[in-house]
């Protein structure tokens, strides 16, 4: 077993406050200064699911899945682990779901039974991608820089094709069917993977300038989106780039030899990187409480009392019932 780094703990800790960040963005295109500041961070923090698959590549990257028996043995410890609390944390969207059919039929209840299964209620979708890397990751743990480009390849063309069907010709699609199939995001499982297997001692100075100026074309493609369907924040290539960038950069070894997580700061986003699980697979009803009880229209402030709201409940679960809010709950 690999020893616990604190830095990922601390890059954990920073993207789930980064998805948290996402699905509290009140996207308000940019229609005023502060309307098109927000729009700024929205791109900034575009990088948090591909961190969390790049996270999860990287610490798989040297499991023992040579021989069947090994490859089964993992498929049979790690996928419960995330997909039994996903079907819990279900339970309520399912329901919810079924009080809000107009016409109760046995089809429509079967439809949305098999959509929660798959993994379709609120932002589970990634759950279904996290298993598929999983199920992929012994023939993925070779991969050599030419596969990595090939991946790459393959997830800039997937993205394309979802951001040109959702924005520019203004279609919906639920998140499962966009969002979960491995293509899409798949690049950056496998960069993560790569990267375990790498020294990572390259230069920051370039990839910080391709960085920069990834945020820019993707400021300057939400722009161009918005004067379709008024769409355009979420994912698209240019925060594929920006994301690529980003990992790079954050995976460096020379910031994760330089950082000390010393900090008031630092030790609390390692704090929440610790059970960064559970707050993924919670804090979205934290948001529709908050929406429905005391709306707050301020966006720091709303996403600070919703990781506040997420981080009390779970670290009461986990003092309450250690055992039961580990295994069943996801509180890890």
């Amino acid at each position: 077993m690999r020893q616990r780094i604190t830095y990922f703990d601390f890059l954990r800790g920073a993207a789930i406050l980064m998805v948290v960040a996402i699905h509290t963005y009140p996207n308000d295109g940019f229609a005023t200064p502060l309307a098109t500041t927000q729009m700024l961070g929205r791109q900034l923090i575009g990088c948090a699911v591909p961190v969390f698959l790049a996270i999860s590549g990287f610490f798989l990257a040297h499991k023992a899945l040579d021989t069947c028996e090994e490859r089964f043995a993992f498929w049979r410890r790690q996928i419960p682990k995330i997909y039994i609390p996903c079907l819990v944390w279900s339970i309520p969207f399912f329901a919810l779901s079924l009080a809000g059919m107009e016409s109760f039929s046995l089809g429509g209840v079967a439809l949305r039974t098999v959509y929660t299964l798959l993994g379709g209620c609120s932002i589970y979708y990634f759950i279904a991608l996290i298993i598929q890397c999983y199920l992929l990751l012994p023939w993925l743990r070779t991969v050599n820089g030419g596969g990595v480009i090939l991946f790459a390849l393959l997830s800039f063309a997937s993205v394309a094709a979802v951001n040109y069907y959702l924005n520019i010709q203004g279609h919906e699609l639920p998140l499962l069917i966009y969002g979960a199939p491995f293509p899409v995001y798949g690049f950056f499982f496998v960069l993560g993977v790569w990267l375990a297997r790498h020294p990572r001692r390259y230069r920051l100075t370039p990839l910080c300038a391709g960085l920069l100026l990834s945020v820019a074309l993707a400021m300057a493609e939400s722009w161009w989106q918005y004067s379709f369907h008024g769409k355009g924040v979420g994912i698209k290539m240019s925060v594929y780039l920006y994301s690529t960038f980003a990992i790079l950069i954050l995976f460096s070894r020379r910031l994760q030899d330089a950082y000390t997580g010393r900090s008031l700061v630092a030790r609390l986003v390692q704090r929440v990187g610790e059970v960064s699980f559970g707050v993924y697979l919670t804090h979205c009803y934290f948001i529709v409480a908050l929406n429905k009880l005391c709306p707050i229209g301020n966006w720091t402030l709303h996403w600070l009392a919703v990781t506040a709201a997420t981080m009390v409940f779970i670290l009461v679960g986990r003092r309450v019932a250690p055992r039961f809010a580990v295994q069943t709950l996801g509180f890890h």
